[in-house]
This record gives C-alpha cells, sequence and structure tokens, in this order.
C-alpha cells in the first residue's frame, strides 16, 4: 500500500476554469491534496468548478442557477480571468501603509543628512564615496 506522505496526489485531469488547479486540490492558498475531496461544481453546460471559486464570483441573487463565465464571454474568457487575477493581485500593491510610508521618509532624511555631514567634514579621499551615497539617499538608487 503507498504512503500517502510520500506518494504523489492522484490528480482527476479535469480543472477549474477559474483559478486553472486540477479538482482534486485546494481551490486557493497552499497548493495541497486535502484528505476530503473539496467540493466541485458542475454546470449543465459540463464546464466544472471548484464550488469555492464559483461562490466568490456569483452574485448573490443568481446562487440558485449560476450563469457558466466561459460560455458568456465565449473566446475572450482567458484575457478577462488575466486580468481578473492581476486586478485582485495589484490590491496588494497599491494599500496605503502610513508606517511604512513614514519609514521611508525618516530613512531618506537621514541618509540625506548623513551624506551632507559626510560631504562637509570628510577628508577629500572619503569624497567620492559621501557623494555617492547623497546620491543615492536622493534617487532612492540603491548600490
Amino acid at each position: 500500500m503507498p504512503d500517502p506522505e510520500t506518494s504523489p496526489p492522484e490528480l482527476t485531469k479535469y480543472k477549474c476554469l477559474l483559478c486553472k488547479r486540477d479538482l482534486s486540490l485546494t481551490s486557493e492558498g497552499a497548493v495541497y491534496q486535502p484528505t476530503a475531496p473539496p467540493a466541485v461544481a458542475i454546470l449543465p453546460c459540463g464546464h466544472t468548478f471548484h464550488d469555492q471559486c464559483l461562490q466568490k464570483i456569483t452574485p448573490q441573487d443568481q446562487a440558485k442557477d449560476p450563469p457558466c463565465i466561459p460560455c458568456a464571454i465565449g473566446d475572450g474568457y482567458d484575457i478577462v480571468l488575466k486580468k481578473a487575477r492581476c486586478i485582485s493581485g495589484c490590491q496588494k500593491v497599491f494599500e496605503i501603509d502610513n508606517m511604512k510610508a513614514w519609514k521611508s521618509v525618516l530613512i531618506f532624511a537621514t541618509s540625506y543628512a548623513l551624506g551632507l555631514f559626510m560631504i562637509a567634514k570628510s577628508p577629500w579621499y572619503f569624497l567620492p564615496l559621501a557623494w555617492a551615497w547623497t546620491e543615492t539617499a536622493v534617487t532612492g538608487v540603491k548600490l
């Protein structure tokens, strides 16, 4: 009898059309095969989805009879799906983090002040280093 810890998961060869993962794997988070198979939704048209994926995109008023997104969109479905993934992934990039912003301002101001101090007080042979330090502080380029 194969060991479930070391043997590879048995895939169903059917994929969720939203998350693109095999239906025997989890629909989000870490990719693994749970002990109990995840709930699957098969629409009348034959398209298959993880139940959780379909619930996320289906409006409440259409929960009893969810529309099939690939059938409704047609050939442009992959483009729309990629764009939706990009938008959901980019939300974290554009979140406002005041603590991170003020930390960056503090680092910039301290680095710039230190660079000006180095230019004013350093011996001539340290000036190129002081100029590089100050320029890096102003432009934000990391050496």
